[in-house]
């Protein structure tokens, strides 16, 4: 029975195609299927112990041992999490999710974000010294301390759930595209712990009395 269970076990480790990894612009990357029927992928992390300089995230990674090619839609929780040595990384369109903690700790100075861009998990990019990104029309969901250092952001329509203290403590102007106000994680849109840091909300015309009432 012992024998039996671990061939079982061993069978299971050994199945090929749920995970593989990608070289692309010099950077080797392991990846996870996250839909083979819809061919997707996400990035899991570095191939190595260390990684460095500039990393290009491929639109499609491609799994070595089968040929078949895979659409990059996320990168996963702590993917690059304090990986002191990256410099700059490029995402590409049809990205869609960038997980938990992905770039936490990272020395990343700037950062395009791919209109594709739905979903930044909780911490995504705290403790990194961003001061400025612009988000595309199809963002939805800003997790909790997603930033840490930017002062100035604008967010669109699509907007439904912005996370406690999503930029940080240094945010001095926000800039908000919906009638009516996103869900947030404590204290609705918190507008009285707003005015203790002196934050500019600017929100759209006609729709400062719904932002007020939602704050009460």
């Amino acid at each position: 029975m012992k024998k039996l269970l671990l061939s079982f076990l061993g069978t299971l480790v050994a199945l090929p195609g749920l995970a593989f990894t990608y070289e692309y612009g010099g950077q080797k990357l392991n990846y996870d299927i996250t839909d083979e029927d819809a061919g997707t992928c996400s990035v899991s992390g570095p191939a190595l112990s260390t990684i460095s300089g500039e990393v290009a995230i491929p639109a499609v990674a491609v799994n070595g041992e089968t040929g078949t090619e895979y659409t990059v839609t996320s990168l996963a929780d702590r993917c690059f999490y304090y990986s002191k040595d990256v410099t700059s990384v490029t995402l590409p369109e049809g990205v869609v999710t960038l997980g938990e903690k992905c770039f936490a700790g990272c020395p990343l100075v700037e950062m395009v974000l791919p209109e594709s861009l739905r979903v930044i998990g909780d911490e995504c990019f705290n403790d990194c010294p961003l001061e400025a990104v612009r988000f595309g029309s199809d963002i939805e969901r800003i997790g909790s301390r997603a930033f840490s250092n930017l002062s100035q952001i604008e967010v669109n329509e699509n907007l439904t759930y912005l996370g406690d203290r999503a930029f940080g403590d240094n945010i001095r102007l926000l800039r908000i595209s919906r009638q009516t106000p996103p869900e947030i994680r404590s204290a609705r849109m918190g507008y009285a712990e707003d005015l203790a840091y002196n934050i500019l909300v600017i929100v759209p015309a006609n729709g400062d009395d719904v932002y007020r009432n939602d704050s009460k």
